[in-house]
């Protein structure tokens, strides 16, 4: 029979490994979200918003407008999402990259950067949490 110290001795040491377990995993995780989100925002800047005209191609509605810097016409097939949110209008403002057809946004922000914010803020929140534990059962330990 084990005493009673030895065995609450032994559970907070089980518990402080466990807890060191998620906080390298929250720490892995924050770096690894960090730097996704760094390359979404950074990547963010190569988009522009443009006048585009809008037409109706076969079932497809499609998008043009002039790029000044390559000094050509773009074009992009709106996808039916994109194609509903601007129901039938000739001309909208859409976000594009210089010198790239093809893909278009309506809005200036990637639409990765949501979930990319929140897998950051969750791990964040791990590491936080599994650290603090730590500490906690550290001092409780002695």
């Amino acid at each position: 029979m084990l005493r009673y110290d030895l065995q609450v001795n032994n559970a907070l040491n089980v518990l402080g490994a466990v807890t060191d377990v998620f906080t390298w995993l929250g720490a892995l995780a924050t770096g690894f979200f960090a730097i996704m989100v760094l390359v979404i925002v950074m990547q963010q800047k190569t988009w522009i918003q443009v006048d585009a005209m809008l037409e109706t191609e076969g079932p497809a509605r499609v998008a043009r407008w002039f790029d000044d810097g390559a000094g050509t016409v773009g074009a992009a097939i709106l996808t039916p999402a994109q194609a509903a949110e601007l129901g039938a209008v000739d001309r909208a403002t859409i976000w594009v990259q210089p010198g790239r057809t093809g893909a278009v946004r309506l809005t200036a922000a990637s639409p990765a950067r949501r979930p990319a914010m929140a897998a950051l803020v969750a791990s964040a929140t791990l590491l936080v949490l599994s650290g603090g534990t730590s500490v906690a059962l550290m001092i409780i330990d002695g």
